[in-house]
């Protein structure tokens, strides 16, 4: 076959398609280039999706408390059950350890914005509540591995939840800064 077509190739180049043509599809990507926007997600997207998560998760946890947990007797929880299960699960106050560190670090990074949303921050300190309700869940199931689950996605998705909250914040700094850089060109240009 490609014998044939190198044998025959003068036969197919025969035709040229017309120069209006190579105009036209210029002017089209000169019009989409000029006409397209910079998409930007909303803030509000942000808080939703990680409503969604929450919801799931504290459904995730409430479903697990009814069906999978089996009920034990009241106890009255102390500092010294929490110690003891560190004790029993070094790995979970390993990790606890390293996820509260960046989370602390995260929220100092995004004090440096002086950025304030007390929506944000229920948010955040609903997930901490949760977090120590799921620490008095842990002593009360006996080191249940469902629970500890629970308990590292708490703080991954608070790790994550504060990581998008940061590249929000440098985006809109950094949109402030180039509107700011436009504005002294456009006032420089006028004197």
């Amino acid at each position: 076959m490609e014998n044939f077509v190198q044998k025959h190739r003068e036969a197919f180049d025969d035709q040229e398609p017309n120069s209006q043509l190579w105009l036209s599809i210029k002017q089209d990507l000169t019009n989409s280039t000029s006409t397209r926007k910079i998409r930007t997600v909303p803030i509000t997207r942000v808080w939703q999706v990680a409503a969604v998560f929450l919801i799931l998760l504290v459904v995730s946890l409430v479903l697990q408390r009814q069906f999978l947990i089996p009920e034990m007797p009241s106890q009255k929880i102390t500092k010294v059950d929490v110690t003891e299960i560190y004790r029993l699960n070094p790995e979970l106050a390993e990790t606890e350890q390293f996820y509260i560190q960046q989370i602390q670090l995260k929220q100092q990074e995004i004090r440096q914005y002086n950025f304030t949303d007390t929506e944000f921050e229920t948010d955040l300190q609903q997930l901490e509540e949760l977090y120590d309700q799921l620490k008095t869940d842990l002593v009360q199931s006996g080191n249940s591995e469902q629970v500890l689950s629970a308990m590292i996605q708490n703080l991954q998705l608070r790790s994550e939840i504060l990581n998008r909250q940061i590249e929000i914040l440098e985006q809109l700094q950094q949109f402030n800064n180039e509107n700011h850089d436009t504005k002294s060109y456009e006032k420089y240009n006028a004197i």
